[in-house]
């Protein structure tokens, strides 16, 4: 039974960053919204994904700004900004770590 409801919490973490990756938000209002402590909440989610909950938010907008570089002509700024990035060049930054080109070059390919 623990370990269905474990399973049930991460699923719902991971349902509330789907609605919520490209705002700006703290932990904070995830365990507020989700009746749960932020520990318990960074716990399990480590527990189950393997990943700290931040790293995957990034992934996750990391893998919309591809996606959005791909498939429109919105700047690279404005795609930034959609995904939750508030600061352009750290954008940029956190782009290339994950992807290995800049959101320029990737947009290129």
């Amino acid at each position: 039974i623990e370990t269905s409801r474990l399973k049930r919490h991460s699923e719902s973490i991971m349902a509330w960053v789907e609605g919520h990756y490209h705002e700006t938000f703290t932990l904070s209002q995830i365990a507020e919204e989700l009746h749960l402590t932020k520990t318990y909440i960074s716990r399990i989610f480590r527990e189950e994904t393997g990943a700290s909950l931040m790293e995957y938010v990034t992934a996750r907008r990391i893998r919309q700004a591809s996606l959005l570089l791909h498939e429109t002509n919105l700047s690279v700024e404005l795609v930034g900004e959609k995904v939750g990035f508030q600061n352009f060049s750290y954008f940029c930054q956190v782009f290339k770590k994950h992807v290995g080109l800049s959101p320029n070059q990737l947009r290129k390919t």
